[in-house]
């Protein structure tokens, strides 16, 4: 491959690792929105605006984080993809892991919301979280 082709390619891989990102952290942040408790739903109905939060607050704060968090790096990768003309195969398989991560994280989080609060649950998004960090320190 010439220098010229190969130059086109690792731009067109920066444009799709682009796109591949955006669609992930957009489907997160939807993912997100659909942890939250819908009221009325199930067993529980709520009567005040007031019940359902103090009944769902655990919920609702792991899903403030999860969103804090993936908005965050969200802004970073932005931020970092906004510096580069081109890629190559090792930046692009860094990225995918943090993708990956990010979703493991995200796992976390509803394992956790799932399951209740415990040490197992709170180690598994700490976890998770810490591994996304290193891939996005990466």
């Amino acid at each position: 491959m010439t220098n010229q082709a190969t130059g086109k390619r690792s731009i067109l891989q920066l444009s799709r690792l682009e796109t591949l990102t955006d669609v992930v952290y957009g489907i997160v942040l939807w993912r997100l929105f659909m942890l939250i408790p819908r009221p009325g739903v199930g067993e529980v109905h709520w009567q005040t605006i007031r019940s359902y939060l103090e009944s769902n607050v655990l919920t609702l704060v792991l899903i403030l984080v999860g969103l804090i968090v993936t908005i965050i790096y969200w802004l970073q990768s932005n931020a970092l993809f906004g510096n580069l003309k081109k890629t190559d195969g090792m930046h692009t398989i860094v990225s995918i892991f943090q993708l990956f991560f990010l979703l493991i994280f995200l796992y976390s989080l509803r394992v956790g919301v799932d399951m209740g609060s415990s040490p197992a649950t709170r180690a598994f998004e700490s976890s998770a979280a810490a591994l996304l960090g290193i891939a996005s320190a990466l």
